[in-house]
């Protein structure tokens, strides 16, 4: 027994971490089963708590940066207003929406902090139902349609007629939805195209979303839904983290294949109904 305590010692200060008794007593033996397997979820919960603390620590430098840049530029401008004694209606103009731009990103960044926090800390429930796909794809593309069409945009649209069923929740496949195609539209610009395609096979829905633009390097692309990510060219957000954390809550997928100026495919994958 005093070699048992001596071990428990040596844990508890950190130099050892499982505990290692020969012995032929069968009460001993589990007993030392049960200290090692509640040692090795202490180990685990530790790691956990660690990697936790790490990625907090990540994602609140990241958000500092991502807030702070914008209201820098805002501070700039409004300096500039103070000091000059006569700008023209036109130059007051171009600053004030260079303010309502950026205080719209400030505000767009502090939604998606709260709402990533909301849906980590299991607190909000998506009842799913099953919900026909077909007119929730139409919507989402029609939500954009103006910008499709002043950007000169192609749009492909592969989308069934037939009602197509799937388990979802309505509201949260309506924000992926909308998150993947405002992405294709601002970081697929260069190809000048977007696709939306709805398809199935035994036992799943399929929705893909598509561009044509510079895409994402393969090395990124395991990288791109942790929260606050940044990317090469300095890009980074929330989007879609939050987009992934609902779609898991509708217990299906959200993946991603790129090649870059080729072609890259978001696709949302979701259970039959």
């Amino acid at each position: 027994m005093s070699a048992l305590t001596q071990q428990l010692n040596e844990q508890k200060a950190g130099s050892r971490s499982t505990i290692s008794l020969q012995t032929n007593d069968p009460d001993l033996q589990r007993i030392l089963v049960e200290i090692n397997r509640l040692l090795n979820e202490k180990q685990d919960l530790l790691k956990m708590y660690h990697q936790k603390e790490d990625m907090i620590k990540k994602m609140v430098t990241n958000i500092s940066h991502d807030l702070r840049t914008p209201l820098t530029v805002v501070q700039g401008l409004v300096e500039t207003l103070l000091k000059e004694d006569q700008v023209s209606v036109e130059d007051e103009r171009r600053y004030l929406l260079k303010i309502q731009e950026r205080t719209t990103q400030i505000n767009t960044t502090i939604h998606h902090f709260f709402e990533l926090a909301k849906l980590e800390s299991q607190d909000v429930a998506l009842p799913l139902q099953r919900l026909n796909l077909t007119p929730v794809c139409k919507q989402s593309i029609l939500h954009f349609y103006h910008q499709i069409e002043v950007g000169q945009i192609e749009l492909n649209l592969q989308l069934e007629d037939r009602p197509i069923y799937a388990l979802a929740h309505e509201d949260a496949l309506n924000r992926v939805l909308q998150n993947l195609i405002s992405n294709a539209l601002k970081y697929g610009q260069d190809g000048s195209f977007i696709g939306l395609q709805l398809r199935e096979d035994a036992d799943y829905i399929y929705i893909d979303v598509r561009d044509k633009g510079r895409g994402i390097p393969l090395e990124e692309q395991q990288h791109i839904f942790t929260r606050l990510y940044k990317t090469d060219d300095g890009q980074s957000g929330l989007g879609l983290t939050i987009a992934r954390q609902l779609v898991a809550k509708m217990h299906g997928e959200l993946s991603v294949k790129s090649e870059p100026f080729r072609e890259t495919v978001f696709t949302i994958r979701l259970n039959k109904a």
